[in-house]
């Protein structure tokens, strides 16, 4: 049965309906479920679903994913390292049991060997996307440059503008003490 354009005036108000029923009513929250609009999981998100789920090829396939976007370091410091943080509170919540606790660390060592030979560069589209930049734009910013930890010898004086507060003296840069 074909409603047309009528049909739309009073559809708006009984999804609306049926989307509060779901949320208030326990054996209508299928409904909620179904007409939910909520955005994708973000990367973060859907690594720790994943690792919780001891699934490390859905990880590793969606890791493989997004370095094409960003250097694996990158993937392992936003990503990967974030993720592990999340554990770490959910465990510190009781909330995971050693066994979960165990197999997430299974998980995290056949991801990391299965990525162990993976460059960790940055990728050509991301690289490209930076060289379209005109060189003029790039020290536009009032923030100076990071430099390499290579560039920066032990001991190094550091610019004068990455000091701890204006008329101060550069701090000495060093590597901590092990």
């Amino acid at each position: 049965m074909a409603v047309g354009p009528i049909g739309l005036i009073p559809s708006t108000p009984l999804t609306l309906c049926l989307v509060v029923l779901g949320r208030h009513v326990r054996h209508l929250e299928f409904l909620d479920v179904l007409l939910r609009v909520q955005p994708a999981p973000t990367p973060l998100e859907s690594f720790y679903q994943r690792i919780l789920a001891n699934d490390a090829d859905e990880v590793r396939d969606h890791a493989e994913g997004l370095l094409k976007e960003r250097s694996l370091s990158s993937y392992y410091d936003d990503v990967a390292l974030k993720g592990l943080q999340l554990a770490a509170v959910d465990a510190q919540r009781g909330n995971l049991h050693p066994d979960q606790l165990a197999s997430i660390r299974t998980t995290i060592v056949e991801v990391i060997d299965g990525l162990k030979d993976h460059p960790d560069t940055q990728p050509a589209a991301a690289a490209s996307e930076s060289a379209v930049i005109a060189p003029s734009q790039r020290g536009a910013g009032t923030v100076p440059a990071t430099p390499a930890i290579a560039d920066v010898e032990d001991g190094e004086a550091l610019p004068p503008e990455w000091g701890a507060g204006r008329g101060r003296s550069p701090r000495r840069w060093s590597w901590p003490a092990r």
